[in-house]
C-alpha cells in the first residue's frame, strides 16, 4: 500500500512538468489560431464590402473571440500575440484603424469586436473597436420566463 502511494506520487511529480509544457503549448496554439482566424475575417470583411465615408451607415460586423488565460493580442498595423512564452504576428492586408493610440490590446478572456469599413483620404480602412451595444438594442435584464428555460409563445 505504502509502495503504491510512493510510486503514484513519483509518477505525478514526473508528469507535472510535461503537463505544464503541454498547457503552455496549447495556449499558444489556440492564441495563434485565434489571431489567424481574426486576420482572415478582417480580410474577408474588406473584400466583401464597400467602404463608406466616415459617419455614414455602412457594413458592420461583430466578431467574438476567445483568448486563453495569460494570452494577449495586440491589434494595430499587425496582429501580435503572446501566450505560453511564445510570440507571433501576422500582417493584416487591409489597413486597420483602432481607437486611441492605434493599438487595441486584448488580454485572456472573451471579447466582442465591431468591424467597420470606411473610406479615408489615404484609402479604405477597417475600423476595429470593442463592441458596446447601443442603448435599446439589448435588454438590460432578462425576463423571468426566459431564465426558467420555458418556451413562451408570443
Amino acid at each position: 500500500m505504502v509502495l503504491g502511494v510512493v510510486l503514484a506520487a513519483a509518477l505525478v511529480g514526473v508528469s507535472l512538468p510535461a503537463l505544464e509544457v503541454a498547457d503552455r503549448t496549447g495556449a499558444a496554439t489556440r492564441t495563434e489560431a485565434t489571431a489567424t482566424d481574426l486576420a482572415a475575417t478582417v480580410e474577408r470583411f474588406a473584400a466583401t464590402n464597400d467602404p463608406v465615408r466616415a459617419g455614414e451607415p455602412g457594413a458592420r460586423r461583430v466578431v467574438t473571440i476567445h483568448l486563453p488565460a495569460g494570452a494577449s493580442l495586440r491589434i494595430g498595423t499587425r496582429l501580435r500575440w503572446r501566450a505560453g512564452g511564445q510570440r507571433g504576428d501576422a500582417r493584416l492586408a487591409p489597413a486597420i484603424e483602432t481607437p486611441g493610440d492605434g493599438v487595441l490590446t486584448l488580454a485572456g478572456g472573451t471579447h466582442r469586436l465591431r468591424l467597420g469599413y470606411v473610406r479615408r483620404p489615404a484609402g479604405p480602412v477597417v475600423t476595429v473597436r470593442r463592441f458596446k451595444p447601443e442603448a435599446g438594442t439589448t435588454p438590460t435584464r432578462v425576463p423571468e420566463r426566459w431564465r426558467r428555460g420555458r418556451r413562451v409563445r408570443v
